[in-house]
């Protein structure tokens, strides 16, 4: 027994919380640092060298690996961006409901595609035919994740899903 009545919560109360009236959205901010932990694992993972990778001299090395290194930084400020505003917008969200967490899987799908599209441009030369529809599909995935963290706030606050100091 805790001094002046405060007892610990227990997890039956925590889990009555989140399945009762008020829906707190633990579930799905633990499910969202997941899939942003595994995307950034999975960016790096992706910096290797090729075991017959045949270089001759250190610029030949850099010329190799400076776009493939460059892919995996922008994606990394890219990600990282999102997931500490996806992490500021959730610390203002008191309860969630089955639309928040469906436009919250969206955004998911489109940050789970940053390694897919970070590969499709990593190996492009700027002298490339191609080089603009690798990028094309790049720039469409950044846009539309950040267009559905965009979504999740709005319907947020406009849904009275958020603390009542952000309204």
């Amino acid at each position: 027994s805790c001094e002046g009545g405060d007892e610990p919560m227990k997890v039956s109360t925590m889990r009555s919380g989140i399945r009762g009236k008020r829906k707190e959205p633990l579930r799905l901010i633990g499910l969202s640092d997941g899939l942003f932990a595994t995307v950034l694992t999975l960016l790096v993972l992706d910096l290797k060298i090729p075991e017959a990778l045949n270089l001759h001299s250190p610029m030949e090395f850099i010329k190799w690996v400076s776009p493939r290194f460059f892919s995996y930084l922008l994606t990394f400020l890219v990600a990282g961006t999102y997931w500490l505003t996806h992490h500021r917008d959730f610390e203002h969200v008191i309860r969630s409901d089955r639309t928040l967490l469906g436009y919250n899987l969206l955004f998911l799908l489109f940050v789970g595609l940053f390694p897919f599209s970070t590969a499709a441009i990593s190996p492009i030369s700027f002298a490339s035919n191609s080089y603009p529809f690798y990028w094309a599909i790049y720039a469409g995935n950044v846009l539309l994740a950040g267009g559905m963290l965009a979504l999740i706030w709005i319907y947020a606050v406009t849904h009275g899903l958020v603390d009542r100091e952000v309204t």
